[in-house]
């Protein structure tokens, strides 16, 4: 036999009809049935909009505030919080101590550990685990994201990507697009991609990236990059195998690569630059380049 609802209930006498997702939806206000003292709610407080008694949990704190909606087949439970103008739909499942708020928009995700949606944000088909936040209109679609101290900020977008991090930001107008950072018993650390720099298919799963900025109008494309201490920025153009360590790219350079791997430790290359198979050979380590050689 399937417990009481002791939690809350829905007040039959608030149906209201919301287009959400392209269907029209009968959601009710809910009133706290006691109080909760989780996320501060008290005893008889009128609460948000729901479609189904299933779209919250019973159980613990979990709460829907203020004109926040949740429908479909989703569920906020355990301690998280939806408030504010946020809508969360589709099979979505809002879980831990986390928050979506704002006009964050939530659609078949997984939300989990203590992340926080704010402002605009979107999150589409996607998982988050661990300490995410993310502010603005960023956007995060088709993608897994498990970390610590992350950021995606203004409105920064990942897309078909699966990050382990740590340290993370991602900010301003950049892009990750199909790209596989670090691994789940080892993760990528200290890495901030910002202004209008983007990462395509590019892979640093075998030995996870550390501190590593990529900012400017740089893009990454095609890419296995390994190491750690590194700056790319300027124009910079990036493809193929790449290990670098304590060094820097910028400006104009251009390294595309099909079949040969690049090495740089303690090196610098900037200016007008192009590296391709046929003379990657020359570039030696320590090396400082500021013009085409």
């Amino acid at each position: 036999m399937e417990n009481k609802n002791t939690k809350f209930e829905l007040l039959a006498d608030t149906m209201t009809l919301f287009e959400i997702d392209g269907l029209e939806r009968k959601m009710y206000r809910i009133c706290a049935l006691r109080a909760i003292p989780e996320n501060d709610v008290l005893e008889g407080e009128i609460g948000g909009w729901v479609e189904h008694e299933s779209n919250l949990s019973k159980h613990q704190g979990s709460w829907i505030r203020g004109e926040a909606k949740v429908c479909g087949n989703s569920m906020v439970r355990e301690d998280a919080i939806v408030m504010d103008n946020a809508q969360v739909f589709g099979n979505s499942y809002i879980m831990g101590n986390c928050r979506v708020s704002g006009n964050a928009e939530v659609i078949d995700s997984t939300i989990g550990g203590t992340s926080s949606l704010f402002e605009n944000t979107s999150l589409e088909d996607s998982e988050l685990s661990g300490n995410i936040l993310m502010y603005g209109e960023s956007t995060v679609t088709r993608s897994r994201i498990v970390g610590k101290n992350v950021s995606i900020k203004e409105r920064a977008s990942i897309e078909g990507s699966q990050l382990f991090i740590e340290d993370f930001i991602v900010s301003d107008y950049a892009t990750i697009e199909h790209t596989n950072v670090g691994k789940i018993s080892e993760k990528a650390k200290k890495i901030t991609v910002l202004d209008f720099a983007k990462m395509r298919f590019v892979s640093g799963e075998e030995r996870p990236l550390s501190s590593v900025v990529i900012s400017g109008r740089a893009i990454l494309e095609n890419l296995v990059l390994e190491g750690e201490n590194i700056i790319i920025t300027g124009q910079a153009s990036i493809s193929g195998l790449l290990r670098l360590y304590s060094s820097q790219i910028t400006d104009f350079v251009s390294i595309q690569l099909k079949s040969k791997t690049l090495l740089l430790k303690a090196s610098y290359l900037s200016g007008d630059i192009e590296i391709d198979d046929t003379n990657v050979s020359i570039i030696e380590e320590n090396i400082k380049v500021s013009k085409m050689f």
